[in-house]
C-alpha cells in the first residue's frame, strides 16, 4: 500500500516537475521554435561580408526577423546574373499581420505594394565590429535603380539598394575613373600654348597701344596743369569783367527808365490807333470824316 502511493507521489511529481520545466522554457525564449514565420528574399550585387545566417532583419532598430539562407541566384533560379541570394524570415506579428485574415497571396500582394511605396532592404553595419544585418527601410530616391530579374520569385521580394557607404564608395570610384580619362599631359600643352599667346597680345599689341596712350596722355596732363596753376588769374579776369558790366548797367539805368517810358506811349497810341480803327475806319484813311451828302439834304 505504501509503496504505490510512494509511486503515485513520485509520478505526480515528475509530472508537475515536466509541466514547469516547459513552462519555464517555453516564456525563456523556446516559444520562439513553434511559432509560425514567413520568408521572404532579396538580392544583392556587392559583397555580403558580415552578414551570415541568423543574421538579424530589422526596421527602425525593431528586430522582424532573421537571415535563412545566403547563397547565388542561379543556384535557386535558372538567369546569368550573378546576384548574391538572400533568404529572411519575418514575424508576421512583428509587421502586424494575423494569421486567419492573412494568406500567402495577401501577404504577397501587401509586400508588392509596400515596394512600390519604397520598401527597400540595405546590408547595414553594427558599430566597428563588422557585423552586419538587413535594415529595411523606406527609401522615395528614384535616383536609385533596384536590381534587373527576369524570374518570378517563389516568395515575398522586397527589393534591395546599395548601403550609405556603398553608394559614396561607388560614387567615389566613378569620380576617380572620371579623373583617370582626363589627358592632363594635352590640357598642360594647351595651357601652355594659351599662355604664349597671351604673352604675344601682350608684346605685339598691348604694350604699344599702353607706350603711344602714354605719349598722348603726358601733353593733355601737362595743358591741365596749366590751365589749373591759371585758373585763378582768369577767375580775377572773370570777376572784373563782371564789375564792369555791372558799373555799366547802374549807369544806364536812367536812360533804360526812359526808354521804357517811350515805348509805354508807344503802346497807348497804337492802342488809341486801332480803337479809332474799328469805329471810324474812314477816319484812319481819309483823316477827315466824309461830307454829308447832298441827297439826304
Amino acid at each position: 500500500m505504501s509503496t504505490k502511493t510512494n509511486y503515485f507521489k513520485l509520478g505526480l511529481f515528475i509530472i508537475i516537475s515536466v509541466v514547469i520545466l516547459l513552462v519555464g522554457i517555453f516564456f525563456l525564449g523556446a516559444r520562439d521554435m513553434f511559432r509560425k514565420e514567413w520568408d521572404f528574399e532579396t538580392y544583392v550585387d556587392s559583397s555580403v561580408q558580415g552578414l551570415d545566417i541568423g543574421s538579424p532583419v530589422k526596421m527602425m532598430g525593431v528586430k522582424l526577423g532573421a537571415v535563412k539562407k545566403i547563397g547565388f541566384i542561379y543556384e535557386n533560379y535558372e538567369t546569368d546574373y550573378a546576384y548574391v541570394y538572400i533568404l529572411f524570415t519575418v514575424n508576421p506579428e512583428a509587421i502586424g499581420a494575423k494569421f486567419p485574415e492573412q494568406t500567402p497571396e495577401k501577404l504577397k500582394k501587401t509586400v508588392r505594394e509596400m515596394a512600390k511605396e519604397g520598401l527597400r532592404l540595405t546590408i547595414a553595419s553594427q558599430g566597428i565590429t563588422g557585423v552586419c544585418f538587413l535594415d529595411a527601410s523606406f527609401n522615395s530616391s528614384t535616383k536609385i535603380e533596384t536590381l534587373k530579374i527576369d524570374w518570378t520569385p517563389e516568395n515575398p521580394y522586397i527589393p534591395s539598394i546599395p548601403g550609405t557607404l556603398d553608394r559614396l564608395s561607388n560614387s567615389l570610384t566613378d569620380t576617380l575613373e572620371n579623373l583617370a580619362e582626363v589627358d592632363f599631359a594635352a590640357m598642360g600643352e594647351k595651357v601652355d600654348q594659351s599662355l604664349a599667346s597671351l604673352e604675344e597680345t601682350l608684346d605685339n599689341e598691348i604694350k604699344p597701344m599702353v607706350a603711344e596712350l602714354r605719349e598722348e596722355m603726358i601733353p593733355a596732363l601737362s595743358n591741365i596743369r596749366k590751365a589749373t596753376e591759371s585758373a585763378p588769374e582768369a577767375m580775377l579776369r572773370l570777376s572784373i569783367i563782371q564789375e564792369g558790366i555791372t558799373d555799366w548797367i547802374r549807369e544806364q539805368k536812367g536812360s533804360l527808365a526812359e526808354v521804357v517810358d517811350n515805348l509805354q506811349g508807344i503802346s497807348d497810341n497804337l492802342r488809341q490807333l486801332t480803337a479809332n480803327a474799328r469805329r471810324d475806319p474812314s477816319q484812319v484813311i481819309f483823316g477827315e470824316p466824309p461830307p454829308p451828302s447832298k441827297v439826304i439834304e
